[in-house]
């Protein structure tokens, strides 16, 4: 990734760092303005507006900033949050929105990008979502209609339990 790729996007540790530290710092402000009687209004306004904000920020953070997954190698990668809209140097628009992700290959191999889908047996699964098979390139980058990827670089469960008669899970593992 360069550095200018580096800018519009934080580390999802870093984000909650960032909004931890905003919390403690207005419990504290709270805290010298309670001491001070005539100040009370003033913090009923940091309260009311620390809650706002957090509140946000969280809206944000689960349901408006998606993933980008960078992988560096067959069993290396990290994950990042978009927050600032930008276009990669491969022409790739990376924009904010819900139901959205983006795979960044900066390894060396191709990756494969499929669902698995988990049902009963004798049932014949009814697909009512996009499904992927497919192979994203070294060096390529792509966007995906979905949250998020359930397994990465890693090898994805033989079964999984759920109360209906069918479950997926989003892969990106090597060829």
């Amino acid at each position: 990734m360069t550095k200018k790729q580096k800018n519009m996007t934080i580390s999802k540790i870093y984000f909650w760092i960032i909004i931890i530290s905003i919390f403690v710092f207005l419990l504290y402000r709270l805290g010298v303005l309670v001491d001070d009687k005539e100040n009370s209004k003033k913090a009923n306004y940091i309260v009311f507006s620390g809650a706002l904000i957090l509140a946000y920020l969280g809206i944000m953070f689960f349901g408006y900033f998606p993933n980008i997954y960078v992988i560096e190698s067959c069993d290396k990668y990290h994950t990042e949050m978009l927050i600032f809209p930008k276009t990669t140097e491969k022409g790739l628009n990376l924009t904010f929105g819900d139901e959205r992700c983006y795979v960044l290959n900066e390894g060396d191999s191709d990756v494969n990008i499929k669902t698995l889908i988990y049902s009963k047996p004798n049932y014949d699964p009814v697909i009512f979502f996009k499904t992927f098979d497919e192979i994203l390139n070294a060096k390529s980058e792509k966007e995906f209609e979905i949250e998020y990827f359930d397994f990465i670089c890693e090898k994805p469960d033989n079964e999984v339990f759920s109360k209906g008669a069918q479950s997926y899970k989003n892969i990106i593992n090597c060829n």
